[in-house]
């Protein structure tokens, strides 16, 4: 799982997130606009040793530009429609990969907080994750999270990455279900 994938997954279901206790984000039903912004280190630590030595010079030139491009700032928006059930229903972690673990530390109308740890036989994903509704149309949040893939896991060798999102209320209409623009 991507750690894009996480961001965009917990932005929207961030939206509606409650507890068993029945606490939600205070937030409106209608449609949603996401803007996501993601900077990294450059995952070139993420390599097994000796991956870079084996490439032919033009190889490792392009391979080293592609991992320098995936370490630098990105931006994304998207829309999303928030309905009252989705509000109700709450953020569901059974929703997310069942390889990934959320602990919830805070759980208030207007602020989220939580512990996420993703892991399988190829990666592993540990972060955490703060949500703010700053009111009813406003939700802003980050993801933090430090990676690990393949055999630099057991080396311990890791990729940071810091996600943010700002979401603002549209309207009551949803005009798209779950789109990028």
């Amino acid at each position: 799982m991507t750690t894009t994938c996480v961001c965009r997954a917990l932005a929207f279901l961030a939206i509606g997130f409650s507890l068993a206790s029945g606490q939600t984000l205070n937030v409106k039903p209608g449609q949603w606009e996401t803007t996501m912004n993601s900077s990294g280190a450059p995952a070139l630590a993420a390599l097994p040793p000796g991956v870079l030595d084996k490439m032919t010079p033009d190889q490792r030139a392009k391979m080293e530009a592609a991992m320098k491009a995936a370490g630098q700032a990105r931006s994304n928006v998207t829309s999303s429609c928030v309905t009252k059930e989705d509000i109700a229903k709450g953020f569901q972690p059974a929703e997310m990969r069942d390889t990934c673990k959320y602990t919830v530390t805070t759980s208030t109308s207007s602020q989220i907080r939580m512990d996420m740890a993703c892991e399988t036989d190829k990666s592993k994903i540990t972060g955490a994750v703060q949500i703010d509704a700053m009111d009813s149309e406003h939700v802003k949040g980050s993801v933090q999270t430090q990676m690990q893939f393949g055999p630099a896991q057991a080396k311990g060798q890791a990729v940071n990455n810091t996600m943010t999102f700002t979401s603002k209320w549209v309207g009551p209409v949803c005009t798209e279900k779950n789109s990028g623009k």
